[in-house]
């Protein structure tokens, strides 16, 4: 199966249209077979190589959506060493995707069943602790559970029933685990006292975990192997030998373009890390811009989300170094090579169907209609700064970033978890935006959701800021005529102008109005006239 984010945009289309057609008959045919008194066992096996398939075109909402259904379809017809594995299932790929909360309740649904009597299932609750832990920083946790999963891969017998049969398993659920175990480890040693036997011991672990997946003489394990082996040398100020991993990892990168194409972000992620250890932020920069647009090119999601915070953990450090890269930023048109500026092209690359000029365009219309009510009540001038709304508005969405791009670029609609995972982009925004010391913008960025009447999210709150308010009814305009949009036509600008002007006092505040229907809305552009 083809990884659905190198198809084009037509083809990635065609095949949005035929999920839903292919999943309703995958469960049809399984809901006949129940009609007809068949054991629902027989089809297990079917029903993992749908989710492998759907995992390996880097699809995992159309597989979770599989997996749901069928659990909450026939749990009463599972027996309970399916109903183990398919809940395992789903708590694994929901916390791949990043969703934590969803991914808690099934791993503790899966263990209320003793899950560890089946070495598969017990293996994926790991991983998925595994995961979640990294995710929300608790490393010691991360630790020990990937240590824990992986020891267990070691005994289990690989003549299990299920072993051939599960949508992941086998190298590419150690080369996971091994990815987990190495960060988690590198994290932990970081907060110990530089040459203390805790620190020496936790690197020489890391060293060791990893080294498992340098055996059966695999390609892809072995560039896994040198590329964390390469992270851990450079934690341990052995610039050296972290050079000698990444030089032997770029041999076996390079021999075969179908594989640097597939794995090149995970050695680019290592290499910006390497650099960054060595305080030379230019060239890790550098390679973190490359490991992210090369991670376009994996279907895995986890990973993918990994490389994304290694860029911005990156770039902040890249920022704090070259501090003129922020002079770039308050620069009011945004002019130069700002990393924000880099930050909002990189989303435009990530996100097809929010259209390119969206931050631009948004950001210019939220200026027209700043400065048009500033000249209409003079008494707002203490709470509004023309320069800083206009930034807030370019980079209102940057947290996008940290979604997955199944996620961006889904086309139907969205399930309630999908939906309350990108809601999450505000807080994401803020804490990027925080993160590179833009505390104003961030504060009225995390607000550009929120409406007068407290139906917004993520906090539910009336008392928004202005500039947040311009940036909310700039944002669905801009939404609302756009020639991009997933779900519904796109309207015209009267429609529009009408549409959101009756939300006056419910979404927006009667100055805000006011002002925005004084605009000329045939010539907003991408760039202020001032």
């Amino acid at each position: 199966m083809r990884n659905i984010k190198t198809l084009s945009k037509t083809d990635f289309e065609l095949y949005s249209e035929r999920v839903p057609i292919i999943l309703d008959s995958i469960i049809s045919h399984f809901e006949q077979s129940m009609a007809e008194k068949k054991e629902f066992e027989s089809y297990r096996e079917q029903l993992f190589q749908y989710t492998r398939n759907f995992i390996e075109t880097g699809d995992l909402p159309a597989a979770l959506k599989l997996l749901t259904q069928v659990h909450d379809t026939f749990e009463s017809k599972l027996d309970n060493q399916t109903r183990l594995l398919l809940t395992a299932i789903i708590g694994h790929l929901f916390a791949a995707l990043g969703m934590d909360d969803e991914a808690e309740h099934f791993y503790e649904e899966s263990l209320k069943s003793s899950g560890v009597e089946i070495a598969p299932c017990f293996i994926f609750n790991m991983t998925t602790q595994a995961m979640i832990s990294l995710h929300r920083k608790d490393f010691n946790l991360a630790v020990s559970t990937s240590k824990r999963a992986l020891d267990y891969m070691g005994k289990a017998k690989s003549e299990s029933p299920y072993i051939s049969m599960l949508p992941m398993y086998g190298p590419e659920l150690r080369q996971r685990l091994t990815h987990i175990h190495t960060i988690a480890s590198i994290e932990l040693a970081s907060s110990e006292k530089a040459g203390s036997g805790k620190r020496k011991t936790i690197f020489e672990n890391a060293l060791a975990y990893s080294q498992s997946l340098n055996i059966g003489g695999r390609k892809r394990n072995r560039f896994f192997y040198l590329c964390q082996q390469a992270l851990i040398y450079a934690s341990m100020g052995y610039p050296t030998k972290s050079e000698n991993a990444l030089e032997k990892a770029f041999r076996v990168l390079n021999a075969n373009q179908d594989f640097l194409t597939a794995h090149g972000y995970y050695f680019f992620a290592a290499r910006a890390f390497h650099h960054s250890r060595r305080a030379d932020f230019s060239d890790a920069y550098s390679d973190a811009k490359l490991a992210f647009r090369a991670s376009f090119n994996t279907p895995d999601v986890f990973m993918e989300l990994y490389v994304m915070e290694v860029f911005l953990d990156i770039a902040q450090k890249f920022s704090v170094s070259f501090p003129e890269n922020r002079k770039n930023v308050s620069e009011f048109y945004m002019k130069g090579n700002s990393l924000l500026k880099q930050f909002v092209e990189f989303l435009e690359e990530k996100d097809w169907y929010t259209g390119k000029e969206h931050s631009s365009r948004v950001a210019s219309l939220s200026y027209m209609i700043g400065k048009k009510l500033l000249t209409l009540f003079p008494y707002v001038q203490n709470q509004l700064d023309l320069q800083t709304l206009y930034l807030a508005a370019y980079v209102h969405d940057v947290g996008k970033l940290k979604l997955p791009w199944i996620l961006i670029n889904k086309i139907g609609k969205l399930t309630e978890y999908e939906l309350s995972y990108i809601f999450r982009h505000v807080t994401f925004s803020r804490d990027i935006l925080e993160n590179l010391n833009f505390k104003d913008i961030a504060r009225i960025v995390y607000q550009h959701h929120e409406n007068m009447d407290g139906s917004g999210y993520p906090n539910g709150i009336r008392d928004i800021s202005i500039a947040a308010n311009i940036i909310s009814l700039a944002d669905s305009f801009e939404a609302m005529t756009s020639p991009f949009r997933k779900y519904k036509e796109q309207k015209t600008l009267v429609e529009t102008r009408d549409e959101l002007s009756a939300m006056e006092g419910q979404f927006y505040l009667p100055e805000v109005i006011k002002a925005f229907r004084m605009i000329d809305l045939e010539k907003v552009d991408t760039i202020p006239e001032d």
